[in-house]
């Protein structure tokens, strides 16, 4: 299903019975709504609704070409800042879930759109759950530092943006099984969206969190409302570290917010791939539904 939004239209998909305590999640820079596909489908078997959307120009969601022309060869006419992020997300969750609590579920950058979503809603959500969660800026690789590049970079992203995203994508998944089904759905990603990549640049050069501006500010004032919090992090993370993980559990310790930490012991960076931690994770985030999702 698609509606329009501010800059295009928005592509969600929502499970379970519209009537039950609702679980929102939200996917990562270069992912799609398909990043949760089995914890969602697994927590609406459970009796939940769940809903998932594609950022813009992701997946199947996109910004109005006729509006927002490539008129520069690589360059989104867009800058996805955090605010645009945080805009689709309040258009989304109020028209398909208007006036509803929540549980908030973000997944790297989705974690940081998440965090800005709690700090500015706080009266929404009921709990919020951080997988390998972007919020401290880290250093990135040099491929990524000179696709930021103003010249090179629109040419270093059309050359090999796709062939270093699918790279991305494989480093991502702990089980080799999953590579091809990866690989399968960065294609189809890429041939949905031509603006993907550009997108995924824009992001990189403007949304707070990855741009080099800390969140810890924002998730401090997060914390600071004793908001519940689970965060779930694969121990060898190189996208967002196990120390960033870390650090954020004993922010929220002092600040006295329910919270729990579970370490995904050996997972890279999407920590819930079909293997025994996707298991540990839908134990982990089911029981923190269980416990705060409120009714319609």
């Amino acid at each position: 299903t698609c509606i329009p939004t501010d800059l295009g239209q928005t592509h969600y998909v929502l499970e379970g019975a519209t009537k039950k305590p609702l679980v929102v999640f939200v996917h990562g820079i270069s992912g799609n709504l398909t990043n949760f596909e089995n914890l969602s489908s697994a927590l609406a078997t459970e009796g939940y609704c769940c809903l998932r959307f594609d950022t813009y120009d992701r997946g199947y969601s996109e910004t109005d070409p006729a509006k927002y022309p490539m008129e520069t060869f690589g360059e989104h006419p867009v800058a996805f800042s955090l605010d645009v992020y945080l805009r689709q997300m309040e258009e989304v969750i109020d028209a398909v879930a208007p006036h509803r609590k929540f549980v908030l579920v973000g997944l790297s950058l989705g974690g940081a759109m998440s965090i800005a979503y709690a700090e500015k809603h706080r009266e929404r959500v009921s709990g919020l759950v951080l997988f390998d969660s972007v919020c401290f800026p880290g250093k990135s690789p040099l491929i990524a530092r000179l696709a930021d590049a103003p010249l090179i970079g629109p040419w270093l992203v059309h050359a090999f943006g796709n062939r270093t995203l699918v790279n991305f994508a494989k480093s991502s998944f702990k089980d080799p099984s999953y590579h091809a089904e990866a690989l399968e759905q960065r294609a189809k990603v890429a041939a949905a969206n031509p603006r993907f990549l550009a997108s995924v640049r824009s992001t990189r050069t403007h949304c707070a969190g990855i741009d080099g501006r800390s969140l810890e500010g924002n998730f401090k004032a997060v914390c600071a409302t004793r908001l519940p919090l689970l965060i779930l992090w694969g121990t060898e993370d190189t996208a967002t570290p196990f120390e960033d993980g870390k650090r954020m559990h004993a922010i929220a310790q002092e600040a006295g917010a329910p919270v729990k930490f579970v370490p995904l012991e050996g997972m890279p960076h999407v920590a819930f791939t079909p293997d025994a931690a996707q298991t540990e994770s839908l134990a982990a985030l089911s029981e923190f539904v269980r416990q705060y999702a409120h009714k319609a």
